[in-house]
Formats: structure tokens, sequence, C-alpha cells
């Protein structure tokens, strides 16, 4: 059902994970976070299909305001993700560690490595420098990679992603009302909600560009 759950984004995510040329896998890390729901929120108030916390989204262009909280939106968050994935392995120079830190905060995990004196990330679990959840966080991450890169070996059905529609952008100025485009466009108003998750109302955004 959560794989289910990715048909519509499965192409862009993985097309983003090539243009950004970081490690393929990645495409089952929304598993882990958020079962591929567009409408998860953590207790500590992660949200969207890859779990952003609200002051981790600064300087990735994503908006939250009282109209709409982008987080929720798969295809910005995606693109966000994967930099921010490829910004900490640029930084810390390991993938393990690079998944460690999108658990626990890239200063967390400098800070861990510069006073363990170690870049491995096993080492560091063994040795107890991460919490419990960071400890485990990297070893579910690849049992869910491993175990979904055989789905067909291990019966996983992951429906038909060719039967959803083809997703198209438009650029609006001004506040539109999804009723009124259903109405125009002759798309369910549903349908229109559900390719728009990060609106919190059925109308865009007034006084900014929304696409």
């Amino acid at each position: 059902n959560v794989m289910k759950r990715s048909a519509l984004y499965r192409d862009y995510i993985r097309a983003e994970i090539a243009r950004l040329e970081v490690p393929e896998c990645l495409f089952y890390l929304p598993v882990l976070e958020s079962g591929f729901s567009t409408s998860a929120v953590s207790r500590s108030g992660a949200t969207g299909i890859w779990q952003f916390m609200r002051n981790s989204v600064g300087g990735y262009g994503i908006r939250i305001n009282d109209w709409m909280d982008e987080r929720r939106d798969p295809w910005l968050a995606t693109t966000a993700a994967l930099r921010k994935l490829k910004e900490n392995y640029n930084e810390l120079g390991d993938w393990n560690l690079a998944l460690a830190a999108y658990n626990c905060g890239l200063n967390a995990t400098l800070k861990i490595r510069k006073k363990a004196g170690t870049n491995d990330y096993w080492e560091l679990c063994d040795k107890g420098f991460f919490k419990k959840e960071t400890k485990h966080y990297v070893p579910q991450f690849l049992a869910i990679a491993t175990i979904l890169s055989r789905s067909k070996e291990y019966g996983i059905d992951w429906g038909d992603a060719s039967a959803n529609p083809t997703v198209a952008t438009l650029d609006v100025k001004r506040p539109v009302d999804i009723n009124v485009l259903a109405k125009e466009t002759g798309i369910e108003a549903a349908d229109l909600k559900k390719l728009n998750p990060a609106l919190f109302y059925h109308i865009t955004p007034p006084d900014v560009r929304y696409g």
C-alpha cells in the first residue's frame, strides 16, 4: 500500500535523483519517513513525504504561510530533500553519515564526528555517540531499500503508475478557486486537490505566484 501511494511521484523522484547524481536507493527514503503520505506529520512537527521540519527548509524555496505548506508538496519537497542529502554528503563524505544527519541534523552529526574522531557511522553507533533513533535509522533504511529493490522477487505489488494522470504545472498570480478550475477544465476537484496537497483550502494563495 505504501508503494502504491508513491505512484504519482515515482518518475519525478527518480528523475531528480539522476539529475542531482545521488544514490538511486534514496528513492526509498520516504517509505521510512512517511510511508509516502503527503499529509504525514510527526510528533515533532515534521511534515510531508520527506518529513521536513519547519526550521530546516530555509534556502530550498519551500514556503509556509496561512494558505499553504509546501513541505506537503511532494515535487518541491523531493528536490529540497535530495539537495539536503547531497549537501550532507558533501560536508561529511559518507552516505551513511549523510542519512544520519538527515535524521538528527547536520550540525549535530559534525559535532559527533569531531568528538569521536572517526567518520565511520557504524563505529559511532557502536560507541554510543548517536541517540537510539539515529542509530536505528540507517539500518532501517538499508533494510527497506534492499527489500523493495527486490519487490518482484518478493511479490510486492506497487500498482500501475501508468493509470495516474499526467501532471502539468500552471503558474497563477492571483487566487484561483479549485472548484471553478475543475468546472472549467473538466478535471475532478478532488483530483486537483490531490495534486496540490500543499494548499490548506480549495483556493490558491493571494498576492503570490503559485504553481
